[in-house]
């Protein structure tokens, strides 16, 4: 499905909660508590979002975790005007049912959830089952702390550039698909910095030569090399 067709507001069934999604983001409304946070998805189908923060009068702190059918949702599907988002065993998680509401910004959301190009040849399109575990630079860092990304098998990532810690969720999918979204993280600059997490905010698709794996950008330009560490 064209992703722009998630950029709008939705009443998420069961919840009593809205969702409101723009090209840049979304917000996710329930009563005087808001989260917001980040997005990406793909043609495909593929969908991966987050809360990265949280405001509100009903609760100090209020609560900034990301909802259970959010986290899980890993592709997103239209039903006649609904959408509904599946996890990875193709379960649904949620039900998406689209209210009046105010017109998204300008802005094309292809420019980061259009088709990316495909792998360059030689490489093994990533599959889902063989991505989770920690995986660090293939080059070698001086930094403080070791660069690296620990791919969890729930769709969670945490990871480092060797300064600044960050956090967000990744999905995966046919043909090398793949897709992460970051939260916010410390601005910290040391020598040795790899930027692997900035890897992943970027990454469209993923995959494998030999034992290592390769993120590439949605022009199919390589970002990083990371193996198993």
């Amino acid at each position: 499905m064209d992703p722009s067709a998630l950029v709008g507001t939705w009443s998420v069934t069961g919840t009593g909660a809205v969702l409101a999604v723009d090209p840049h983001g979304f917000e996710l409304r329930d009563g005087t508590d808001v989260r917001f946070g980040s997005w990406r998805a793909d043609p495909s189908g593929l969908f991966v979002a987050h809360v990265t923060g949280a405001s509100g009068a009903t609760q100090a702190p209020p609560d900034a975790s990301t909802p259970p059918w959010l986290a899980a949702a890993a592709t997103v599907a239209a039903e006649g005007t609904d959408l509904v988002l599946h996890d990875a065993a193709g379960e649904p998680t949620a039900r998406l049912s689209r209210q009046a509401g105010p017109t998204a910004a300008p802005g094309a959301p292809e420019a980061r959830t259009g088709q990316a190009d495909p792998l360059p040849p030689g490489l093994e399109p990533a599959d889902r089952s063989r991505l989770p575990g920690r995986w660090a630079p293939a080059e070698t860092s001086t930094a403080p702390q070791p660069p690296h990304v620990e791919l969890a098998a729930d769709g969670s990532w945490t990871g480092s550039d060797g300064c600044n810690s960050a956090a967000g969720r990744w999905t995966a999918g046919p043909r090398g698909i793949f897709l992460a979204t970051s939260g916010p993280s410390t601005l910290m600059a040391c020598e040795g910095m790899v930027g692997v997490p900035g890897w992943l905010g970027a990454a469209a698709r993923a995959g494998f030569d030999g034992e290592t794996l390769v993120l590439l950008d949605a022009d199919a330009h390589e970002l990083g090399r990371l193996q198993r560490a």
